[in-house]
């Protein structure tokens, strides 16, 4: 469950939100509601919240300040995690290259679209973690990061887990093209780093962590489609 800060000076429109995003959206929740810029920053620092919708016209200061101040203090949890929600086209020119915003929308606004914005950064979000998860079972057996071979077997890794019951069990035809487009090289090359990584990997990583990851009785060399589907066991 995502956490959600509105900040906004304009209860009923706080509260327009927040009620169609509950009706909407099951990821998310409210965790809270701020009317003030001293109020907002204060929450901020705390960093509870995954996503903010930010008004820039605030009674006490501007919405623009506290994406200076999150920038200023590096933040990173923020990142391409606000939307901001004003009129204010004037003030937003000077924020708007923040790599903290995700969006800007104008009011008035549609509920949809700001309902749009925010399934769009919660997948970004779900993804970013996956691999995330995906990155650490690499590491645990020892693969390089330096390797294109690791990187792809990554991304193999992360496709499959979302292909679910799709995926029909043959690598070169069903995953190893969509890597392969999405970095400009051939099927070929993207099949053959991922063979030179995993071999390096079996250099590299002790026995006994082999063993134990996949529950071996005894050292044997896992298949690559074993290193696969163990690692998407693990992360689910």
């Amino acid at each position: 469950m995502h956490k959600l800060l509105v900040i906004e000076d304009n209860i009923m429109q706080s509260k327009e939100i927040i009620n169609y995003l509950s009706e909407n959206n099951e990821n998310i929740k409210l965790y809270n509601m701020s009317y003030t810029y001293k109020e907002a920053i204060n929450i901020v620092k705390n960093q509870k919240a995954d996503i903010i919708l930010l008004d820039l016209k605030l009674p006490d200061g501007s919405g623009a300040e506290i994406v200076e101040y999150i920038q200023q203090n590096n933040i990173t949890k923020y990142l391409q995690s606000i939307i901001v929600i004003s009129s204010e086209r004037k003030i937003f020119s000077t924020i708007n290259n923040s790599p903290y915003i995700y969006s800007y929308i104008s009011k008035p606004y549609s509920l949809e679209i700001i309902q749009r914005n925010i399934n769009d950064i919660l997948k970004t979000k779900t993804d970013k973690l996956i691999l995330d998860k995906i990155n650490n079972e690499l590491s645990h057996l020892h693969y390089n990061f330096s390797y294109n071979g690791t990187r792809y077997l990554a991304e193999v890794i992360f496709e499959i887990y979302n292909l679910q019951n799709f995926y029909k069990d043959n690598l070169k035809k069903d995953i190893y093209p969509i890597i392969a487009k999405k970095h400009n090289k051939s099927v070929n090359t993207i099949h053959g780093d991922i063979k030179q990584s995993t071999k390096c990997m079996y250099l590299d990583c002790e026995e006994s962590i082999i063993n134990k990851y996949f529950n071996y009785d005894f050292f044997v060399k896992p298949k690559l489609k074993e290193i696969i589907f163990t690692i998407i066991n693990k992360i689910i």
